[in-house]
């Protein structure tokens, strides 16, 4: 049963405007609520409560665009079953991704400084693209390509159409692409130019 004193509405209006004792109150009445969901799907009390903190830090890092969320309540636990079913996939099995590749040992090496830096400065592209994009449309993408929601489950949170929401990454994609495609033009050489536009748009 919901206190009477927690509004959830008011409080997520607040907490877009940075107010911290809002996001104190959010946290407090979330956090146990967050974790049982968690917990009963993961079985892991330890793995829940890292999840669940990154949910709720993620919400106020996300702060701003709380305001075109509708379902609020619905959002914060349809992020942590999707991060808590991801986090149980990735617990369940062993990843085997190789990078044998020649291309992929000559130029994708943590030893390389020159790509350690280019792969930095790679990701700064990105997060510019994402922020220059307009607000709605960000948000759609942060819902579906960072929070690991569905289609309808963003449609359901935010009060629009399925078609809406793919319309929105379309067009969040198309763009991040564009900026991406320039930068690695002007940066990066051929042949390797081809190799990273691919692997970097798989991604997007």
């Amino acid at each position: 049963m919901k206190s009477t004193n927690f509004n959830i509405d008011k409080v997520k209006k607040r907490i877009s405007k940075s107010d911290e004792s809002a996001f104190r109150q959010l946290f407090d009445y979330f956090y146990p609520r967050l974790l049982n969901y968690s917990f009963v799907i993961i079985k892991n009390h330890e793995s829940a409560e890292d999840i669940v903190l990154e949910v709720l830090q993620m919400i106020w890092e996300k702060r701003e665009e709380l305001d075109m969320i509708d379902r609020f309540e619905s959002y914060l636990y349809v992020c942590t079953k999707n991060k808590t079913l991801d986090r149980h996939r990735v617990n369940s099995k062993l990843l085997n991704v190789s990078f044998s590749e020649p291309h992929y040992q000559e130029y994708i090496t943590h030893q390389n400084p020159e790509i350690q830096f280019l792969n930095r400065e790679l990701l700064e592209v990105i997060d510019r693209a994402i922020l220059d994009l307009p607000e709605k449309t960000r948000l759609v993408y942060r819902l579906i390509k960072e929070d690991d929601l569905k289609y309808q489950e963003a449609a359901d949170i935010l009060g629009i159409s399925v078609k809406t929401v793919n319309n929105q990454l379309v067009s969040a994609v198309k763009s991040i692409r564009i900026k991406v495609t320039d930068y690695l033009s002007r940066e990066i050489p051929s042949p390797m130019f081809k190799i990273l536009k691919t692997l970097v748009f798989f991604q997007l």
